[in-house]
């Protein structure tokens, strides 16, 4: 158990890390008064104001905090430099930059919890800008379930797991925990399947009664895997296979294909009267079926033809 003065002592150190916490939000100073009356309302501070200034004020003026400068500047206030975290300091284009890319995932329930948390540490809350990305929707995931808890274990220790999927049981090496178009995936080997298409997506939503074998250990590919699901496009993906499609689109949205990739590796190929032929390479057609059917009737798959032919069959029993 720690000392009266032990305790005195953290309780000093935290206090004179509040105070810096509050100047890192006003880096323009603040007197005295507003000091004090910052600590009040953030930190509960019960002292007086001039024990504030006689002790932890002057703490901090005589250098108590190594890497923290401190000092008296116009009309009364004090302006607090702290270098502690020189070589991480971030310029106006660096934050910028993360903010947005927080945005992206605001909405990604508990692993973004601590979102804010990071925009106050470094300084991002009263960041302007003049841009915005809009948060995809994004499924809940509960990390603190007890079956989120056996795939991360599992994941981090290479070890083989059981579970039960749409009342099936699958023997698998977990690779990793991903999300395509807002719905989380478990990726991994199935252990019991030998043909090139073993490597799986399973959605967490239907994934139950996990065991995790803690003495079948398996060697994770961490390299490989990372290329895989960097050049996937979905969730139905086949690692290590390749195959080129031709499409062609009609000039109403010929232009928005121009913009951005709306298939995995989009290559413009030719300019046509009625539109614009395009090159991608996917790894399954499952992979962008939906894709396609959503750019109905603007879009037309030319290779492979027996793909087109599928779509269309589809629409036929759709519409009958």
């Amino acid at each position: 158990m720690a000392s009266v003065k032990e305790m005195r002592f953290i309780d000093m150190a935290n206090h004179l890390e509040e105070i810096i916490e509050i100047f890192r939000q006003f880096p323009d100073g603040l007197t005295t008064q507003e000091i004090y009356e910052q600590m009040q309302v953030r930190y509960g501070y019960n002292q007086t104001k001039e024990n504030l200034d006689r002790t932890y004020l002057k703490l901090l003026e005589n250098g108590a905090v190594k890497g923290v400068t401190f000092k008296r500047v116009f009309r009364g206030k004090h302006k607090l430099i702290d270098n502690r975290f020189e070589n991480l300091a971030l310029d106006k284009e660096k934050k910028a930059y993360i903010k947005l890319a927080l945005e992206t995932v605001e909405d990604l329930n508990d692993i973004s919890r601590h979102h804010k948390d990071v925009c106050r540490k470094l300084n991002l809350n009263e960041l302007e800008l003049p841009f915005y990305i809009k948060p995809e929707a994004y499924q809940h995931l509960n990390t603190d379930e007890e079956e989120i808890g056996n795939l991360e274990e599992a994941i981090l220790g290479d070890y083989l797991i059981e579970f039960r999927y749409k009342e099936k049981w699958y023997h698998v090496a977990p690779y990793r925990l991903v999300n395509f178009d807002g719905i989380w995936y478990l990726y991994g080997k199935d252990m019991e399947e030998s043909s090139q298409f073993n490597h799986k997506t399973w959605m967490l939503e239907f994934i139950d009664d996990v065991t995790v074998f803690h003495s079948e250990r398996h060697d994770t590919p961490d390299r490989e895997i990372d290329e895989d699901l960097e050049n996937a496009y979905g969730a139905k993906f086949v690692p290590d296979q390749q195959i080129k499609m031709l499409f062609f689109v009609d000039n109403s949205v010929a232009e928005l294909f121009g913009m951005k990739s709306h298939f995995p590796k989009q290559k413009r190929i030719r300019e046509e009267e009625q539109g614009v032929v395009f090159e991608s390479t996917v790894s399954h057609f499952d992979e962008i079926k939906a894709e396609v059917k959503s750019w109905i009737p603007h879009i037309r798959i030319l290779e492979p033809h027996d793909w087109q032919e599928t779509i269309e069959a589809e629409l036929r029993a759709y519409l009958s």
